[in-house]
């Protein structure tokens, strides 16, 4: 990292988890933790309120997931960090 300090640690596939250690309250704790580090998603894509094409057969799986945060929470790491950190547009 010393060469590049503005390089970005993309942690893919954080979810999986072979030990059995980290579970929903842990997952929680590292959220709560650090709001503004971490992303959820998943290798779909997602489409916007009202957009007719199909959905990956995971989607509602991650939307359930994110509607069990509070709503500033999901924003965050669902829509808000991954702009900020990939310099997306609104």
């Amino acid at each position: 990292m010393a060469h590049n300090r503005q390089a970005k640690i993309i942690w893919g596939h954080a979810g999986w988890d072979n030990t059995g250690l980290r579970g929903a309250a842990l997952c929680r704790q590292l959220l709560d933790a650090h709001p503004s580090r971490l992303i959820l998603g998943s290798d779909h894509f997602f489409l916007a309120p009202g957009d007719l094409r199909q959905l990956p057969q995971r989607a509602p799986g991650m939307a359930r997931l994110l509607r069990l945060l509070p709503p500033d929470l999901a924003e965050q790491v669902g829509c808000g960090n991954p702009r900020r950190i990939f310099g997306l547009g609104e």
